[in-house]
């Protein structure tokens, strides 16, 4: 943490020149205590891009400001992708390790076993072993028999009917 004074030392700047630039958003205190202003070491960086952009290119104060802080913003994001990444990492990892990450119950007590939820379970799994043991001609025909288009069977999206074939 620098001070004003350390800062505008290691700037090149004058402190007046300083406190308009902490105006402006440029720089911005570590903390908002009035009385020492202290700044983090990077904020030398940021003013001489500030310093450069006014020199080289004549932007004012204002738009050297909403310069530097574009273009800090895609670094920043990238910090902030990166940390999502590895959050998603770390429960994508603790997903499989938790054994209660597939339902395989609920706490609301019922009267009845779930009867007509095991048979669909039941029936859909016949069916897939069915379509599995199907050469791909056979399946290509059992998905057009009895597969539905909806263009073709409903007229008010825009279908015509029963396509003709």
């Amino acid at each position: 943490m620098l001070p004003i004074e350390d800062l505008a030392r290691a700037a090149g700047l004058h402190i007046s020149l300083l406190e308009k630039l902490v105006e402006y958003g440029v720089i911005e205190p570590v903390l908002d205590i009035p009385s020492p202003l202290l700044f983090p070491a990077s904020a030398i960086d940021r003013l001489r891009c500030v310093m450069r952009l006014r020199r080289d290119l004549g932007v004012n104060l204002a738009g050297a400001a909403v310069i530097v802080s574009m273009g800090e913003r895609p670094r920043s994001l990238r910090v902030k992708v990166g940390a999502a990444a590895q959050a998603r990492e770390a429960l994508t990892d603790r997903a499989f390790e938790d054994p209660t990450c597939f339902p395989s119950g609920d706490t609301i007590p019922r009267r009845n076993v779930p009867l007509m939820t095991w048979t669909l379970i039941l029936v859909n799994c016949i069916v897939f072993l069915f379509e599995i043991g199907l050469p791909p001609d056979a399946l290509e025909r059992l998905f057009y028999f009895f597969g539905i288009v909806p263009a073709l069977q409903s007229p008010g999206l825009g279908g015509v009917g029963r396509a003709a074939g």
